[in-house]
């Protein structure tokens, strides 16, 4: 259980504002840490060695003195084309099953076409690994989702958006609780570059 103070400071509405979202400088951290791993590489049929084969690929997130890229497993489909295998932990505005083009390793990744699942971030100092398994066990069996990645108190989560935002924060609102820590969704804001721009794109509607 929360702490009082933690409690009451983790009260918000049902939509998880970017102010609650780390920042710049705490991704870049992340990135340092070691044993970060994609756990959603067995869900990957094997295939031959060719352009369909799961691969890593590096997408941008930001320049910090030099550019900032996280590696996310992806199998490519055309030319600087790739279809997401998973969703990032530190990258914003992707989930696995997008389609993105990568023309420009110096910017963002382009989305082609949304694969239909919110990527949810979870930032934390330390999560126990009874509470991530029950995590990851929930997420399958009560939303169709995945655990895609793990970094030590990081986690990257693929939710279907046919699930609906008031069953997806429903859940994520008791882990939340039970855990005093916040979920952040990754890829519904329209401005990667302001954190105050709270301007949704809106992309599930159409799912």
């Amino acid at each position: 259980m929360c702490p009082p103070e933690k409690e009451e400071s983790l009260k918000t509405s049902t939509w998880i504002l970017r102010e609650h979202c780390v920042t710049l400088a705490q991704r870049i951290v992340v990135t340092s840490r070691k044993g970060c791993r994609v756990l959603n590489v067995e869900a990957v049929e094997p295939l031959m060695e060719d352009k369909q084969s799961p691969m890593l690929i590096q997408v941008y997130m930001a320049d910090d003195d030099g550019a900032v890229r996280e590696e996310l497993l992806a199998r490519q489909i055309g030319e600087d084309t790739y279809e997401l295998l998973s969703s990032p932990g530190l990258a914003q505005n992707l989930a696995r099953g997008d389609i993105v083009s990568i023309k420009d390793k110096n910017a963002p990744a382009e989305v082609l076409k949304r694969g239909g699942n919110f990527c949810i971030q979870i930032y934390a100092d330390y999560i126990s690994p009874e509470d991530i398994t029950a995590l990851q066990n929930d997420v399958i069996q009560e939303l169709d989702g995945t655990l895609d990645g793990l970094c030590e108190g990081v986690l990257a989560l693929a939710i279907p958006a046919k699930n609906g935002m008031e069953k997806i924060n429903a859940f994520f609102d008791k882990f939340r609780e039970k855990n005093c820590v916040e979920y952040y969704y990754a890829n519904v804001y329209k401005n990667l570059d302001d954190d105050s721009d709270e301007t949704l794109l809106y992309w599930w509607l159409d799912s």
